[in-house]
């Protein structure tokens, strides 16, 4: 049944940075994990503030945001829409995408 997950399906990456802030997108969700710091997210027209110990999930093609005014640790997870068809039913996915819009 994995045998199908590619890198382009799920990518994984932890990262420090002083102070970050371009606005992008990406094909695919993006959850961001936050183990130390405060970042504040931009996400369309909505802002968030982060604490360490916060995640945050954005769909894909969404711009937004991070706004660190401290150094923060993060780790940022992308998967495609693939990823999640390899472990949940249309039925379960659709029901879950919907509480992202």
């Amino acid at each position: 049944m994995y045998d199908n997950v590619t890198f382009k399906d799920l990518q994984a990456d932890f990262k420090e940075y002083d102070n970050w802030s371009i606005q992008h997108q990406h094909e695919t969700f993006e959850m961001f994990l936050l183990e130390d710091g405060t970042v504040n997210i931009e996400v369309g027209n909505r802002k968030y503030i982060l604490k360490s110990g916060y995640a945050f999930l954005i769909p894909p093609n969404v711009h937004h945001k991070f706004i660190g005014e401290a150094p923060y640790k993060s780790y940022e997870i992308n998967f495609t829409h693939h990823f999640l068809d390899l472990f949940f039913k249309k039925e379960l996915k659709d029901r879950m995408l919907r509480c992202l819009s």
